[in-house]
Formats: C-alpha cells, structure tokens, sequence
C-alpha cells in the first residue's frame, strides 16, 4: 500500500535552501498583513503545488505500469 502514497520530498541541499527561503519569506510576509497573497506566498504554494503534481505523477506511472 505505500506505494501509492510515496513520499514528496526535497532532493537535494539546493532545493532544501529554496523551500526553507521561500517559506521564510512567505512568513513574514503574513506576519505584517495576514491578508496579504503576495509573490513570496505564491512562489511557496506553487512549489507545494509543484511536488504535489510530481507525487501524482509518480502514483499515475506506477498504476500504469503495473497493468
């Protein structure tokens, strides 16, 4: 069963340093206006967004494969 729930991970020191920058500064961004959607909390969803599709890609490519 836990193929089909794999785990979304960093891969490497490069895209750690991305995440933990962007989600920094999306942070604080939200601590001065909480009302705020700014390029900082956009660039943070859509990297979530980004390794959540590549998730569902991975899910997909093993269901096919294994038919």
């Amino acid at each position: 069963m836990y193929n089909f729930y794999p785990p979304i991970f960093i891969k490497d020191e490069f895209e750690k340093k991305e995440y933990v920058e962007t989600l920094i500064k999306s942070f604080s961004t939200l601590e001065k206006n909480n009302n705020s959607w700014d390029k900082d909390t956009d660039l943070f969803f859509q990297q979530e967004l980004d390794r959540v599709l590549k998730g569902i890609e991975f899910i997909f490519n093993e269901i096919r494969i294994e038919k």
